[in-house]
């Protein structure tokens, strides 16, 4: 009768460096990758335009309105970055409403 000897299988990898948008290593493994179309891109440049607009008929002083609009540019910012990201988004948006929140008592 002869031994049955056990096959070894590396199913991972070496690597000194390893780069790359989504990695995915071993099996089953899975990797997705959001990223923002041109037209989502374009509706929300639209709605941080609207949102200037409206910060524009808010009854503050000019200084709580230029520290709004400063926030709002900081959306802008995040939506025309080339590599940006939903969540980047999403962020961005949430902190504005943070800030409004936190100053609801001087609009």
């Amino acid at each position: 009768m002869t031994k049955q000897h056990r096959a070894t299988v590396n199913e991972g990898i070496q690597a000194n460096t390893v780069t790359g948008d989504v990695i995915a290593v071993g099996r089953g493994a899975q990797a997705h990758k959001m990223v923002m179309a041109e037209s989502d891109r374009r509706q929300l440049l639209e709605a941080v335009d609207k949102l200037h607009q409206e910060i524009d008929k808010l009854n503050v002083d000019s200084a709580r309105r230029d520290e709004l609009k400063q926030h709002a540019s900081e959306i802008e910012q995040v939506v025309t970055a080339k590599q940006s990201h939903p969540k980047e988004v999403e962020g961005a948006l949430g902190r504005f409403v943070q800030r409004l929140k936190r100053s609801r008592g001087h609009c």
